[in-house]
């Protein structure tokens, strides 16, 4: 039986999740990030055996959601960080792990669905672009304001009262003839305009004929917006995800094979070397010949004294001064 793995997905304002059994995803869920509420997640028919997840949230965050996998599951989550190689993709950043974890998930994701050069485009609080040519090689990529934060920024700033929500438009007009459908199809124009940029640049890099990924909770807002050729793929991040986690699957396994062999190896080291120790033979003749010939080099090492002669055999008290044997006297 394959192992359960549970994925999430943490951005800026919302949590998604999925179930990963064998190279099935499913149970997709999210929430928005504050209203987020663990309790919530439906189980299969067992718990997970690991967690892993992606997380760009603060840092406060990621311990809160540690302590609510570790109350509801008994486990600390696993956070993956971006790495200078792995996965057929090599990491354009100069510090490799500043790059985000969804995009570096995002990056794997798409590389498992198109061989050839690619680019990828994150909706979400921020816009993000990155690019992957055919070898898998991050060119880079370029992180812009979202709609919803462009449009805070834009009433954080200037006296202009606009209602989230309003005047939502799936074409635009050349311009608007109030603020708020003013603000809404200037944002839109924005982000929008970004996106196609950085597209087109990494067309113009030689990767022309690349495969078009749009991701992120603004993306069926945008695609309407934009050209053709995007291609949809709401989970990209997830996807990713579930790619790392089956591989940090076989790493432990193999971590494991090597840990049985190295115990193993002990375990024959021990019981071999006593018995290899009795049976080693003595050194012979000519060997503490060549010692003494190096010691007599260096005359403060401790010398091997030669081998001593075989002492003749004791004369026996009978035996006469010229060394021969008496008559043996006969019997009585």
């Amino acid at each position: 039986m394959s192992e359960t793995i549970l994925l999430f997905d943490i951005g800026n304002s919302r949590v998604k999740w999925a179930w990963l059994e064998g190279a099935r995803l499913h149970g997709h869920g999210s929430a928005a990030r504050e209203q987020f509420d663990i309790r919530a997640i439906a189980e299969p028919a067992w718990p997970p055996s690991r967690i892993v997840a992606s997380n760009v949230a603060a840092q406060a965050f990621a311990e809160r959601f540690t302590s609510l996998v570790k109350k509801r599951w008994g486990m600390a989550p696993e956070f993956i960080k971006a790495e200078a190689h792995g996965y057929g993709i090599t990491n354009a950043y100069r510090d490799p792990q500043k790059l985000g974890a969804d995009r570096w998930a995002a990056l794997i994701g798409a590389r498992s669905l198109s061989s050839g050069a690619c680019c990828i485009v994150d909706c979400g609080t921020a816009v993000t672009v990155d690019v992957l040519d055919q070898n898998g090689r991050h060119l880079g990529g370029v992180i812009m304001p979202g709609v919803v934060m462009m449009r805070r920024a834009l009433l954080e700033t200037a006296q202009i009262s606009y209602t989230p929500g309003a005047h939502e438009v799936v074409r635009l007009t050349p311009f608007a003839h109030d603020t708020q459908e003013a603000v809404t199809h200037g944002t839109l124009y924005a982000v929008i305009a970004g996106i196609e940029r950085a597209v087109a640049e990494a067309a113009s890099t030689g990767n022309g004929d690349m495969s078009r990924f749009i991701s992120g909770g603004d993306a069926p807002r945008l695609l309407p917006l934009l050209g053709a050729g995007y291609r949809h793929e709401p989970h990209l991040v997830l996807q990713g995800l579930a790619l790392i986690a089956r591989g940090g699957g076989m790493k432990r396994l193999a971590l494991i094979f090597l840990l049985i062999n190295v115990v193993l190896f002990i375990w024959y080291y021990n019981h071999t070397q006593p018995a290899a120790k009795e049976s080693k033979p003595a050194a012979t003749v000519p060997q503490l010949e060549l010692l003494r010939e190096v010691q007599s080099s260096n005359p403060q090492s401790q010398i091997i004294p030669a081998p001593s002669e075989p002492e003749p055999p004791a004369m026996d008290a009978q035996q006469d001064a010229s060394g021969e044997q008496p008559e043996p006297a006969a019997a009585q």
